[in-house]
């Protein structure tokens, strides 16, 4: 009997405090994506440069195992759900992009670097996506493990092209803490944080936003406070938003505590 097993490697850019890869800060170790029971990984899982023609970035991909696997490499664009957290949409390519190897062999103990290049910018500025590494061993007898490696390919946008916007939509207390829907309306992916004062009820209430990475255009509930503790009735909460180290937008949004 024939069993063929997937085993994913989620990049350690897919960590839950930020949705899209955290940058690292200088001096910091790049992360590297864990290894599925030792035998396979990418390093680094997050593939970084400025977007120009003709940038380019790599990974290595190593082959630990105890036999060969055929890689296939695609890269692919993100979902991301309203919590936040992002998947490769495997239905899709990344347009744009050029690889140096898309498929290939490699035997036990051996590794191979694989370059992603950008054609032209794209009107936006920017390219955010994920690059899909699927290994599979040559069909067997027994319990055949197939790999899938998840890393993330960051075409930032140049200095004098950053566009930073943000766009609020309404706010809600839901699960125990008051969240407000953000959309990335620029081209970047630098994390949104921010804080809020609420007041109403006779009380008042100071929270500073979880920071969340939001892909351009994508719409995210960013979680501002606890209310926890907050009477039943209707609340003004004064939102400020933040972005690339900057307050991009403040607004007043109402919400209820059921």
């Amino acid at each position: 009997m024939h069993r063929r097993t997937l085993i994913t490697a989620a990049a350690a850019a897919l960590a839950a405090a930020a949705a899209i890869p955290a940058a690292h800060g200088a001096g910091a170790p790049a992360p590297r994506a864990a290894a599925a029971q030792g035998t396979v990984s990418v390093t680094p899982s997050i593939l970084e440069t400025t977007a120009r023609r003709g940038a380019s970035t790599s990974t290595v991909i190593r082959n630990t195992s105890d036999r060969t696997l055929k890689f296939t490499v695609t890269p692919r664009p993100w979902r991301q759900s309203r919590s936040g957290a992002v998947t490769a949409n495997r239905s899709r390519k990344l347009g744009g992009l050029g690889l140096s190897a898309g498929r290939f062999k490699l035997g036990a103990g051996k590794s191979r670097r694989v370059y992603v290049t950008l054609g032209n910018v794209p009107s936006s500025g920017s390219r955010y996506g994920a690059l899909e590494a699927v290994g599979k061993p040559k069909r067997g007898a027994g319990v055949n493990v197939a790999y899938r490696l998840v890393a993330s390919l960051r075409f930032n946008p140049s200095a004098g092209a950053r566009r930073h916007a943000l766009r609020a939509g309404t706010a809600s207390a839901s699960g125990g803490n008051l969240g407000v829907l953000v959309r990335n309306a620029g081209n970047t992916a630098d994390p949104v944080g921010g804080s809020v004062r609420i007041t109403g009820g006779g009380t008042a209430r100071n929270g500073t936003a979880t920071a969340v990475r939001i892909l351009p255009g994508k719409l995210v509930r960013v979680k501002l406070a606890s209310t926890r503790g907050l009477r039943k009735g209707s609340y003004s909460a004064r939102i400020s938003l933040t972005q690339g180290g900057k307050t991009r937008l403040t607004t007043t949004k109402r919400f209820s505590v059921r």
